[in-house]
């Protein structure tokens, strides 16, 4: 996994993307890892720069399947 600091935090200072589009305002986000086909595992997570910005309410509710 590949890190970077500066990206990450880039992707705090976006709303979340899944709240803009459904026009719910602009949440304060925290940056979400994707998981790329082919790129997964036991313990592994993407590169820092494969992340997206999502609220708490969203980033947490994808680990848990919602």
């Amino acid at each position: 996994m590949r890190k970077d600091p500066k990206h990450l935090a880039l992707v705090r200072q976006i709303p979340c993307v899944v709240c803009s589009n459904e026009d719910l305002g602009d949440s304060p986000a925290e940056p979400h890892h994707i998981k790329l086909a082919g790129h997964s595992g036991v313990g592994y997570k993407a590169d820092d720069d494969e992340t997206i910005a999502l609220c708490t309410h969203h980033h947490h509710g994808t680990k848990e399947g919602n």
